[in-house]
C-alpha cells in the first residue's frame, strides 16, 4: 500500500470518527433507544436507566440555551450541563413537560450536557443552541 493510500484511509478514519460524535455513559435501556447529534438529543422507550451524556468546548461568556420536551409515564428524567470539575451549571426535570433555560458559562473549558433517568418510561426530545459573545 502506498504511502497515499495511508493517510488516505487514516483522513478517511478521523473524518468518521468526527462525525460519529462523542457519546458516552452507564446506562439501560428496555425496547427504545436515546440517540446524540450535534445540538440536541432524543430518546423513546420503555426503560431508562442511568445515564448518557456528550462533552462540549465552550469558551467563557457564551450562553447556551437548553430546551427539553419530556412525556413521562413513570420514572424520572434529568438534563444537566457540568462544568470539568463535574459541578451543574444548569439541571432540568421531567416534573414539567416542557422547559427552556439559558446558562451563561463562566470559565473556558470542556462542560458535558448529561441525560440521566430512573427508571423513565416515555420520551423526551432535548435541542440546545450555543450563542455567542456579544
Amino acid at each position: 500500500m502506498t504511502k497515499l493510500k495511508k493517510v488516505a484511509i487514516i483522513i478517511l478514519v478521523s473524518y468518521i470518527l468526527l462525525l460519529a460524535g462523542c457519546t458516552y455513559g452507564s446506562y439501560k435501556i428496555i425496547m427504545g433507544e436515546v440517540d446524540f447529534s450535534k445540538d440536541g438529543a432524543s430518546g423513546s422507550y420503555e426503560e431508562f436507566s442511568g445515564y448518557k451524556a456528550t462533552s462540549l468546548k465552550l469558551e467563557e461568556g457564551v450562553s447556551i440555551n437548553l430546551n427539553l420536551k419530556v412525556k413521562t409515564d413513570t420514572g424520572s428524567l434529568a438534563v444537566e450541563i457540568l462544568d470539568d470539575a463535574d459541578n451543574v451549571v444548569l439541571k432540568l426535570n421531567s416534573d414539567r413537560e416542557e422547559q427552556e433555560e439559558e446558562a451563561v458559562i463562566k470559565s473556558t473549558g470542556k462542560y458535558k450536557i448529561k441525560v440521566a433517568g430512573d427508571k423513565h418510561k416515555g420520551e423526551f426530545k432535548l435541542a440546545w443552541k450555543i450563542n455567542k459573545k456579544s
